[in-house]
């Protein structure tokens, strides 16, 4: 074969003979393409239906199928019709349109044409099954994982992403302007502790110490850019997040890409929740609808709500009304205003049972309440 590839047609003569003595029939038809096509040897029309006999009774139906046609050439229908019929039998599309179009000009009659059809279909199912029952196991198992997947992405978060403050150790408020990350030490802190810091201080805002690790608070951009790089030279994910905020609000969307997936690798939940919005904006990266739900469903396992309702939103948008309202009722929970209006109107419309509602309202009271 080598050879043949390199176009050395005597050698390849050479070694193809050799190999078809040993009982290669892959061999007899090379020879078969040799001889038809006068490579490296001159043509031979007896060789070729030689080897093509060869090729044939070792169980080349391909080989069989252009038996028959060779038959059918010189007037000889039974013969060729065998001939069609054995390579049917091997599965050989070609040679089952072959018959179905001698059928359906007289050639041949029915009985003849079923029981082709029959061997042909009992070939190809041969064929198929390891590819079926390969299909079905990958369905199962495809079936299985997202059972598993439905199991933790449907669980009740304990908290929303943002977590507690450092200070007082209450849930942080969804209102990102209510509470700080310290640049010093990247702690979250609500407004109340700040301002109670701040106070305790003297009010003096130059010499207000960081409530959470007691050092001095950042006195410019520089030095909150400078701690920022620190935590982030230092694998700090809520640094990275930050930096890469800091590259998004600039425009710089490739740049933000690379910092919040870092982030994410980390486990930062916010970082997940950016990259779904920049597959799905496209910004600094192809829009990518998988990556998009992707990213979202690991925001929303990790607590956060807007991630959760923008899930919902989707699986609504594709009609599939029961987990959307699934995610919405456990946004709802978390506090996200929007998803509870939306189960409101659901269940004013019939599609969301009163009692359920109720349950929810309660939720996100409390979740709210929480946070006061």
């Amino acid at each position: 074969s080598k050879h043949s590839e390199r176009g050395d047609c005597e050698a390849a003569l050479k070694n193809f003979t050799r190999a078809a003595k040993l009982g290669d029939v892959e061999a007899h038809s090379h020879l078969v393409a040799l001889y038809q096509g006068g490579e490296g040897v001159e043509k031979d029309e007896k060789k070729e239906i030689y080897h093509l006999e060869q090729a044939a009774i070792g169980g080349n139906a391909l080989a069989r199928h252009n038996l028959g046609c060779e038959e059918g050439s010189k007037g000889r229908i039974e013969r060729a019709m065998k001939h069609f019929i054995i390579a049917a039998s091997h599965g050989l599309d070609e040679s089952i349109d072959m018959l179905k179009g001698w059928y359906a000009d007289g050639h041949i009659n029915k009985e003849i044409y079923d029981k082709a059809c029959n061997l042909y279909q009992a070939a190809v199912d041969v064929r198929k099954s390891p590819q079926r029952e390969a299909a079905k196991r990958a369905k199962q198992i495809s079936s299985d994982e997202q059972k598993q997947r439905d199991e933790i992405l449907f669980k009740q978060p304990s908290s929303c992403h943002v977590g507690d403050c450092s200070i007082c150790l209450l849930p942080l408020p969804l209102d990102v302007t209510r509470y700080e990350m310290i640049a010093c030490c990247g702690k979250p802190v609500c407004g109340g502790c700040l301002y109670a810091s701040v106070m305790r201080d003297g009010e003096v805002a130059l010499d207000s110490k960081c409530p959470s690790c007691e050092q001095r608070f950042p006195q410019s951009q520089a030095d909150r850019d400078l701690y920022r790089m620190k935590r982030a030279e230092a694998n700090d994910a809520a640094a990275i997040l930050e930096i890469g905020t800091g590259c998004f609000m600039k425009e710089d969307y490739s740049s933000a890409f690379d910092y919040w997936t870092k982030a994410a690798k980390l486990g930062d939940i916010e970082a997940h929740y950016n990259l779904s919005s920049l597959y799905y904006e496209g910004k600094g990266v192809e829009k990518d609808e998988s990556k998009f739900v992707y990213h979202c469903e690991e925001a929303a396992i990790g607590g956060h709500p807007r991630a959760r309702h923008n899930l919902g939103a989707h699986e609504e948008d594709n009609q599939n009304t029961e987990r959307a309202n699934k995610h919405f009722t456990i946004a709802a929970s978390l506090g996200d205003d929007e998803s509870l209006k939306l189960l409101e109107e659901s269940c004013e419309s019939g599609k969301v049972k009163k009692d359920d509602f109720a349950a929810v309202v309660r939720a996100h009271k409390a979740a709210v309440d929480a946070t006061k």
